[in-house]
């Protein structure tokens, strides 16, 4: 379901599915596979709307690099310079002359807004979501959408009776509060530190940003991959070199390989190719970087998914055999662990 403001904690789904009286009114296709579980879909932290390295990497050309390089940067005379490098390399917050975007970005990047909506809003939008999921489970199990009738109106029955209650009782958790992010000032404020600094995770401590003078951010970038700094020329070296082909013959021929070779059909939103970026690793004295070659999106997506899968199958094999070992010898074989639970699990 979509998370889509605050409020949905408070209906607490997960009772009304559970209901006895709800469940009964399911199709009996369905029996085996209750209780439904609820699993939601959230909005976007504000780490997607602050980091801008990867935005600034897509569009950059051979002309911005040299505008960059040419162009002065204003670290030396900043309290925030970072001397060992000459430039601009901190997670001091107090970077941000807003008091209300360093308050929010104070919470780390993973956190979301919280979201508000008009109790009005909130029956329409959830009702929406019921009929949905209707039509997609039905679909699934070959059975006519007549036979969710009764579950469906009890489920909106349900949903439309608290939110009337709290509408009536605690008017106050619907107050609309507006995102900063929607602030004009706010937003030409982002827009400013953008224009002079590009804000990466840190390394090992991705909930944390970190400002980066964007001067420095290239010519890190530039030194890694072997690039000439006064006449742009790719020189590369030992790791990289550079390859004349143009990307959309790479990007054809990696679909043409996930096709022939592993029946894999690569989506149009996948079609492209990561770029590489550096993150700080600021626990490293002095300050170093961490160089990523990666994307949300690309090429080889769907087979990293697989390969994935694939591993996790060997893993839980090994688990297993090293089990066995454990109850037969008392000698655990196995400390890899997949989840900070896990973690916990095994200092006891």
């Amino acid at each position: 379901m979509p998370f889509c403001c605050k409020f949905i904690d408070r209906l607490d789904f997960q009772s009304i599915f559970r209901d006895s009286n709800v469940e009964s009114l399911l199709p009996p296709t369905l029996k085996d596979f209750l209780p439904l579980k609820v699993y939601y879909k959230y909005n976007n932290p504000i780490g997607r709307k602050l980091f801008n390295y990867g935005s600034f990497l897509k569009d950059l050309n051979t002309s911005q690099i040299q505008e960059i390089l040419k162009g002065d940067c204003s670290c030396s005379t900043s309290p925030y310079l970072y001397a060992p490098h000459g430039h601009i390399i901190t997670g001091d917050l107090n970077i941000i002359p807003d008091k209300r975007l360093r308050d929010l970005m104070a919470f780390g990047a993973k956190y979301r807004e919280p979201s508000y909506m008009a109790p009005g809003n909130i029956k329409l939008r959830l009702s929406e979501y019921v009929d949905s999921f209707i039509t997609k489970i039905s679909k699934k199990y070959k059975e006519s959408t007549n036979s969710f009738k009764e579950w469906s109106t009890k489920v909106k029955s349900i949903i439309s009776n608290r939110t009337d209650f709290f509408k009536e009782n605690c008017p106050h958790v619907f107050h609309v509060k507006e995102s900063i992010f929607k602030n004009d000032e706010v937003q030409t404020i982002i827009k400013s530190l953008h224009n002079a600094y590009i804000f990466v995770p840190a390394d090992k401590a991705a909930n944390n940003f970190v400002v980066v003078c964007k001067k420095y951010y290239v010519t890190v970038l530039m030194n890694e991959l072997g690039i000439d700094y006064s006449t742009l020329e790719y020189l590369g070296n030992i790791t990289y070199k550079p390859i004349l082909v143009d990307g959309n013959i790479i990007i054809q021929e990696h679909i043409n390989v996930l096709k022939d070779k592993f029946n894999i059909v690569c989506p149009e939103e996948d079609r492209c190719i990561p770029k590489l970026f550096w993150s700080a690793k600021l626990h490293k004295t002095p300050y170093k970087s961490r160089f990523i070659a990666g994307a949300r999106n690309c090429t080889t997506k769907r087979l990293a998914i697989k390969i994935n899968m694939g591993l996790k199958v060997i893993k839980e094999c090994f688990t297993r055999y090293s089990n066995t070992i454990y109850q037969h010898s008392g000698i655990n074989a196995n400390w890899s662990i997949a989840s900070s639970t896990e973690f916990l699990d095994k200092l006891k």
